[in-house]
C-alpha cells in the first residue's frame, strides 16, 4: 500500500506542477473572468463584455460595442504551504508513509488556470478557451481516502442576447464545445493496495467531447438609479461527454441555477456599480 500512495501523490504533484503543459478543473472556475475574481464571482447581474459566455449570455442583449480580448490568462494555486506540505509528504519515503500522510489530512492542494481570447460585437459573442484543473485531498485518517481531481479543457463558444424589451427585459443563450481530458477519482486504502500503474493512468487518461447551453434573463428598471436581477441557467439539462480515450467517458457536469442583483447609479462624472 506504501508504494501505491507514494505513486498515486508523485503523480498528483506532478499534475500539479505540470497540468498547464499536459495534453495527456470545478470547471466553469477556470474559465473565470479576472474582472469577476476580482468581486468575489458577485457578475452574473454585472457582465456587460464577451465574459458573458461563461456568467450570464443575457449580458450580452443591448450591447452596441466591438471589442478584442487578445489575451486573457490566468494562474492560481490554494497557498504554497499546502503544496510544500505535498512535497514533505513524498520527500518523506515509504517507511513513513502513513505518519507522513497524516500532515494532508483535511486538507487539499489545487492548481488551476485558463487562457482564452474574446471578441465582442453588437449583441455576439464568441471566444476560445483551454484551461485546467488539478488537487488532492486525504480525508478520515481511520480508512485513508485519497481524492485526486485532474481536468485539461479545450474548446469553443458562442452566444448572443436580444431584447425581449427594450432596456427591461433581456434573455441570452451560449453554447459550447469542448475536449476534455481527466476526472474525480476517489481512491480508498482498499484500492490503493491493489492498485497498478497502468489502471489509474487510464483512469485519468478519460478523453471525450462534450456540448453545453447556458441560459440567461436580466430584469432591469431603467433610471438614474436601475437595480438589475439575473437567473442563469448553467449547463442546461446535464452536459455530457463522448468515449474518446480512456477507462471511460470524463464524468458528466451537472446543471446549476444562479441568481443575482446589481444596482447601478448613475453620476455625472462617473457610474456606481
Amino acid at each position: 500500500m506504501a508504494r501505491a500512495l507514494v505513486f498515486v501523490l508523485n503523480l498528483a504533484a506532478a499534475i500539479l506542477f505540470a497540468a498547464s503543459s499536459a495534453q495527456a478543473l470545478d470547471v466553469a472556475d477556470q474559465w473565470s473572468s479576472i474582472r469577476a475574481e476580482g468581486m468575489g464571482g458577485a457578475f452574473t447581474a454585472v457582465v456587460d463584455d464577451a465574459d458573458a459566455l461563461f456568467y450570464n449570455p443575457a449580458g450580452l442583449a443591448g450591447q452596441t460595442k466591438f471589442a478584442w480580448e487578445v489575451l486573457d490568462l490566468n494562474l492560481g494555486a490554494n497557498g504554497t504551504e499546502n503544496i510544500k506540505t505535498l512535497q514533505d509528504v513524498i520527500s518523506g519515503g515509504q517507511d513513513n508513509m502513513t505518519t507522513n500522510l497524516q500532515q494532508l489530512y483535511g486538507k487539499r492542494v489545487w492548481f488551476g488556470g485558463h487562457a482564452k481570447t474574446s471578441i465582442l460585437i453588437p449583441n455576439f459573442a464568441m471566444s476560445a478557451f483551454t484551461g485546467t484543473a488539478a488537487g488532492v485531498s486525504v480525508t478520515n485518517p481511520a480508512n485513508t481516502q485519497m481524492n485526486l481531481n485532474y481536468f485539461f479543457d479545450y474548446g469553443f463558444a458562442a452566444g448572443g442576447g436580444f431584447e425581449l424589451v427594450p432596456e427591461i427585459l433581456k434573455f441570452g443563450l451560449a453554447a459550447r464545445r469542448f475536449n476534455r481530458t481527466g476526472t474525480n477519482l476517489p481512491i480508498g486504502a482498499a484500492t490503493l493496495a491493489n492498485l497498478d500503474t497502468d489502471t489509474l493512468q487510464n483512469e485519468l487518461k478519460r478523453r471525450g467531447v462534450g456540448y453545453g447551453a447556458d441560459l440567461g434573463l436580466n430584469l432591469t428598471l431603467p433610471g438614474p438609479i436601475s437595480p438589475t436581477i439575473s437567473a442563469v441557467w448553467r449547463n442546461a439539462g446535464v452536459t455530457t461527454f463522448s468515449h474518446d480515450e480512456g477507462a471511460g467517458a470524463p464524468p458528466p457536469i451537472q446543471p446549476e441555477y444562479i441568481f443575482g442583483a446589481a444596482m447601478k447609479i448613475k453620476g455625472a462624472i462617473v457610474d456606481i456599480t
